[in-house]
């Protein structure tokens, strides 16, 4: 009898792996951002500045974005299509 089984090179293999990056990449990036929030709230309680709710978005969004940046850099330093 004739089984057919996948290669572990396969499309679904690969399906498997980038779901399973975006997964883990999802829950370590949902860290990040609370703990860059904490961190800006903090400074700014440190600096005393005003009670100002753009400016603390406005820069944890600028900090996420440059981690994104840097994420896929190290991804696509390390050749993963």
């Amino acid at each position: 009898m004739h089984h057919d089984k996948k290669a572990p090179h396969s499309a679904g293999f690969f399906f498997c792996l980038l779901v399973t990056l975006a997964v883990s990449l999802t829950s370590r990036f949902i860290a990040v951002v609370v703990q860059t929030a904490n961190d800006v709230r903090d400074a700014q309680w440190t600096w005393d500045i005003e009670k100002n709710r753009v400016a603390p978005t406005v820069t944890v969004i600028v900090r996420m974005l440059k981690t994104g940046d840097d994420v896929a850099d190290a991804i696509e330093a390390r050749s993963f299509d």
